[in-house]
């Protein structure tokens, strides 16, 4: 059995085989978010709004979606005699899969769905372009779009977009022996792809503003991707083997557009463990956090929802002879009073620098190798904690 049937069985195993403190550190501290003695899977957040799949065992096990309000009280969203897999949660809006049965392509007779939830009022809608004869599965949403993968009956599997305002539909791959869809988020959709015979899977990402691709291509597996806020793609990658030398990478947004095709190791799980899902989202600090399910392999059962927030520090000082300020664009540093901030890793931040009366900006240090037409700005992306001084002389 190849790796993606192993790692897909756990991914997909409610479609196949079920009937504190933030650290500013480029190693972030991975901690158990959700950890019982069921099977914690999928799990998605939003605000003070928390959901995840439950696997409980028994005879068939069985998958259900439980929330948690900002109250405290659970609820649970799948139906009587269905089972569900997440979703995303956007603003009022939880979307999910709830299903019975299995595929017909499977030899099965089940059926499934694509729901709307209102968090607010707990009404249940069904998105018109969903829900036909074709089995969809793994949606998610963000703003118009929603997304999510289709099986046909032939075996071919496709992702299927939605723009809910003009009723347009899209479709971002197809005929793939095997699809995950990922996460939307800062206008980029994310999803892992393998064609037949191609090699180890690989993350896929569309910009949903100019319909470009990127590939984020590995020589390892790739698996469970999430695009947190400040448009970084988190992804899994492991060796062949399921749980071999397995790491999260984060693959952060380039300056002209598009994902940067060089990745940044931030996280490595323990050997042995894996995942098939993760989930970004801002934390109340403003971070970028994101949950992901921890898989033991190797064995029927094992499975906790994780989470880590990534954060790195920025510093300014200065020197020289004058005097001047140097203020954030987008970030909140004011220096001199302010000199030191917490951003999301991979965020790209533009400083701009302000000589005092009698004195000039002389120049920014070599970090800050990015700059703008304006020699007073600097731009530059935060993949590791840094320092950036900014020079003032006196004279003109």
């Amino acid at each position: 059995m190849s790796r993606t049937q192993r790692l897909g069985a756990a991914a997909l195993a409610t479609i196949l085989c079920l009937s504190t403190s933030v650290a500013v550190s480029s190693r972030p501290k991975d901690r158990p978010f959700r950890a019982t003695r069921h099977w914690e899977g999928q799990s998605v957040a939003e605000g003070d709004y928390f959901a995840w799949q439950q696997i409980s065992r028994g005879s068939p096990n069985r998958a259900d979606l439980f929330l948690r309000k900002p109250s405290g009280k659970v609820v649970k969203l799948n139906r009587p005699g269905t089972q569900g897999t997440l979703g995303a949660i956007d603003g009022d809006s939880l979307v999910f899969q709830e299903f019975r049965g299995q595929p017909a392509v499977f030899g099965g007779n089940g059926s499934s769905r694509i729901v709307l939830y209102d968090l607010k009022t707990g009404k249940k809608t069904l998105p018109p372009v969903a829900n036909g004869s074709e089995w969809e599965y793994w949606p998610t949403i963000r703003g118009p779009w929603i997304f999510f993968a289709q099986l046909d009956h032939f075996g071919s599997r496709h992702v299927i977009g939605y723009h809910r305002p003009s009723g347009a539909v899209t479709r971002a791959d197809s005929y793939v022996s095997y699809l995950q869809p990922g996460q939307i988020n800062a206008g980029l959709f994310a999803w892992v792809r393998q064609e037949p015979g191609a090699g180890p899977a690989s993350v896929r990402v569309l910009d949903l503003e100019s319909s470009s691709y990127d590939e984020l291509r590995s020589r390892r597996w790739q698996w469970a991707p999430s695009v947190g806020p400040q448009g970084a793609v988190y992804v899994v990658e492991t060796g062949k083997k399921c749980g071999s030398s397995p790491v999260i990478k984060r693959y952060p947004p380039a300056l002209e557009g598009g994902i940067d095709p060089v990745g940044k190791e931030i996280l490595r799980l323990p050997e042995g463990f894996d995942s098939s899902s993760s989930y970004a989202f801002t934390n109340p600090q403003g971070h970028t956090t994101v949950l992901h399910q921890r898989l033991k392999c190797g064995t029927k059962w094992g499975s906790d929802v994780y989470r880590f927030t990534d954060t790195v520090g920025l510093t300014v000082t200065k020197d020289g002879s004058g005097s001047g300020s140097v203020t954030g664009v987008d970030v909140a540093i004011d220096c001199g009073d302010d000199c030191t901030e917490v951003v999301s890793g991979g965020t790209w931040v533009t400083l701009d620098a302000d000589a005092e009366l009698g004195s000039h900006f002389a120049g920014w240090s070599e970090q800050c190798a990015v700059s703008n037409e304006d020699e007073d700005t600097c731009t530059i992306r935060l993949d590791d904690a840094l320092t950036i001084n900014a020079t003032f002389d006196l004279g003109p």
